[in-house]
């Protein structure tokens, strides 16, 4: 049996809005469409660190820019 030092014991769930923003282009432009279209904004919460994250119509042009335009 090997023991070690005890070490202090430490939550840290930081805000992560971009995993939030990452998750949603992967349901594509047409799913955000039909949510926003359920709802004025889209509501996620994550239970895991109690964080809530809120968006409205404009994380469409965010995620999905229009034709011809690029974000950098």
């Amino acid at each position: 049996m090997r023991l070690f030092e005890s070490r202090a014991v430490c939550w840290h769930c930081p805000r992560d809005e971009q995993k939030v923003k990452d998750m949603l282009l992967t349901l594509g432009r047409s799913e955000v469409e039909q949510m926003l279209a359920d709802a004025d904004q889209i509501e996620v919460d994550d239970e895991i660190c109690g964080h809530a994250y809120q968006f409205g119509r404009e994380i469409l042009d965010e995620l999905f820019p229009p034709a011809g335009r690029v974000l950098h």
